[in-house]
Formats: structure tokens, C-alpha cells, sequence
């Protein structure tokens, strides 16, 4: 899967900006995946939010991302990893990250040392963040985003078999 997304061709410069970074990693090529076998391929996993409280980030919480770099392809040297998001929502603490190199199907934990955000004033009830991080290594950038519920109005309760949602 990664060497598909590696060998897709960039369709952006053909399409309006308003659909920048959402249609995927281009138009799939798979001639150019079977050819072109030189890139690593490093994704972001077991992603952890925490606001080492409640886990209900709301304004003043410091969010930590924490998680792994995966690489499933071939060897990467000079890893960093830098953290954005739209609308400065989140005043991030530490945007950049470096990981120095990942080995083919190796991965590198940041859980000792997480990206940390706080929740900024202006936030909507149950506002919805896009995160963006974007990977960089020797001759390989790779954007991925994932996305958080900040300032929720409302509260889980979970225990044994039962979850209860509770409003206002």
C-alpha cells in the first residue's frame, strides 16, 4: 500500500485549490510502483491523545500526541517529523520533531517525548481540528492528517459493558 501511495502522480496543479491535500496521494501509477521501488514509506501509528486528566481537551488543556513512525519500505535517513493545524485553534509547543534514521520496517517511538498543543480561546463547542503532520526525510515528504474533538459539551462515561453519553 505504501509503494502505491509513493507512486502516485500529482494531480493538484489540475484542480482548484479549495481541494488541496484531500484527494489521496494522486492518480494511481502502478507502472511507477513496480519501477520505482527507492523511497521509504513511514506512517504515523498507534496514535495517542491525552490530556494526562480527563482526555477532554478543552480550553488551556495541553493535548500530547504521542505514538510511532513506521517505515514499511526502504531505509530513511534524516527523519523529522513537524505538527500544524489550521486556524491556530492549538498553540503548538514543540512543532518539530527529529527521528533521526528509520530503518526498512523499523519504527521509532515518540511516546517519551510527544507532541504537545494547547487549546486556544475561540474554540467551538465540539469543534473538530485537522492535525497535519508532515513527514520528511532524504528525498521523501509524505503529509498525513488525523483529526481531534476539542471542547466537547458533553461527557462518557464508560464502565464494565456500559457507555453513557451525557449532554446539556
Amino acid at each position: 500500500a505504501e509503494q502505491m501511495r509513493n507512486a502516485g502522480d500529482d494531480i493538484y496543479a489540475l484542480n482548484n485549490t479549495r481541494y488541496a491535500d484531500k484527494l489521496g496521494f494522486g492518480r494511481m501509477n502502478a507502472f511507477k510502483a513496480v519501477s520505482n521501488s527507492t523511497k521509504p514509506g513511514i506512517k504515523f501509528i498507534n496514535k495517542k491523545l491525552s490530556d494526562n486528566n480527563d482526555d477532554v481537551f478543552a480550553l488551556g488543556d495541553t493535548i500530547r500526541v504521542s505514538g510511532a513512525f513506521r517505515n514499511f519500505l526502504n531505509n530513511a535517513k534524516n527523519v523529522s517529523v513537524t505538527i500544524s493545524t489550521v486556524g491556530n485553534k492549538l498553540q503548538i509547543l514543540n512543532p518539530t520533531q527529529s527521528l533521526g534514521n528509520i530503518d526498512q520496517l523499523d519504527s521509532v517511538s515518540i511516546r517519551s517525548t510527544p507532541f504537545e498543543m494547547i487549546v486556544q480561546p475561540g474554540i467551538d463547542f465540539n469543534e473538530k481540528i485537522d492535525v497535519l503532520m508532515t513527514i520528511t526525510a532524504d528525498n521523501y515528504i509524505k503529509k498525513q492528517y488525523f483529526e481531534l474533538t476539542a471542547n466537547v459539551n458533553y461527557i462518557t462515561v464508560s464502565e464494565n459493558n456500559l457507555t453513557l453519553s451525557i449532554s446539556s
